[in-house]
Formats: C-alpha cells, structure tokens, sequence
C-alpha cells in the first residue's frame, strides 16, 4: 500500500531570511521582460532532503 499526500513546497534555497522572518518572493507580473516580484512572508513546517514543505499554504497559488 502507498500513501499520496500533496503539499505546497519550495527549495530551501528560495527561502529570504531577516531576523526571524522568513519570506520568499513571488511573481506579480512580468511586462517587456520586467519582472515585478512581492515579498510574502511565510511559516516553513518541514525540510526533507533541501524542499521545504509550507505551513502557510493558502498564501501561494499554483502556478
């Protein structure tokens, strides 16, 4: 038997860390080759093998 569970999740090497925040920068949009980012804070909850698995989900899309 195989268990299947989804996660949003990024490379530990994504993660901007200020003090105690940990942030990371997301896509707004892109215009003529621009790119326009915002800053989101976020709570990491675990690391497995460099991918870290996001406590505050509902703060990302999917892209």
């Amino acid at each position: 038997m195989v268990a299947n569970t989804g996660a949003k999740a990024l490379p530990s090497q994504s993660i901007i860390k200020i003090g105690k925040e940990k942030s990371i920068l997301v896509l707004e949009k892109n215009e003529n080759e621009i790119y326009y980012f915002k800053k989101v804070t976020i709570t990491p909850k675990k690391l497995l093998m460099g991918i870290l698995k996001l406590k505050n989900k509902k703060t990302l899309k999917t892209y």
